[in-house]
């Protein structure tokens, strides 16, 4: 395969029967490259379920997953014109892949938002924020190892650490779990 193939065309499928479709059936078809298939830029959402991203042809041209796109999205049809069960809004065909903005185009994008602010979150966003994370496996981390994991810390590393350390006071919880945690690994080691 060379550095040039390689684009896939990918669908997003139903979990559940509509008015219009069958549970399994595609509701969007796209293009990309990468991670894009699993990521949600504008527009249609990808399945919570990873399993219902399906990769229908992969190893493409850029020019090859364009027009593999097009003839998907033509023979299962648009919702928007009627023609089908598709959420997509064009004939497809029509990426931009590797699109460089010119500087005046930059400098107008970045004058628009100057000074333009998010608001803080507030606590039971940032609450419901952290709930939604815990036990969320990151894809990308999978099968890879935490990137200082088992490397040798210099004696200097080591003297930062314990000052940083120094006067914090851990709450009886936490040391509890500590020893929990301690203990077990000894055990498992016997």
């Amino acid at each position: 395969m060379s550095s040039t193939s390689i684009y896939y065309v990918y669908a997003y499928l139903r979990s559940k029967d509509s008015i219009t479709a069958k549970a399994g059936t595609p509701y969007y078809i796209g293009k990309g490259k990468g991670r894009r298939c699993f990521e949600h830029y504008s527009g249609t959402k990808p399945p919570k379920d990873k399993a219902r991203i399906i990769l229908l042809e992969t190893g493409l041209t850029e020019l090859g997953s364009l027009a593999i796109e097009r003839r998907l999205i033509r023979w299962w049809g648009r919702k928007d014109n009627k023609s089908g069960i598709l959420f997509n809004l064009t004939d497809g065909g029509d990426g931009v892949s590797g699109h460089i903005p010119s500087p005046e185009t930059l400098a107008k994008r970045s004058a628009s938002l100057k000074g333009q602010k998010k608001p803080p979150r507030t606590a039971e966003q940032r609450a419901n924020y952290a709930k939604a994370k815990i036990g969320k496996a990151r894809p990308y981390m999978v099968g890879k190892p935490s990137w200082n994991k088992g490397l040798p810390q210099t004696d200097e590393h080591k003297a930062k650490r314990s000052v940083s350390m120094t006067g914090k006071k851990q709450s009886p919880e936490h040391l509890a779990k500590r020893l929990a945690s301690m203990a077990a690994n000894r055990i498992a080691k016997l």
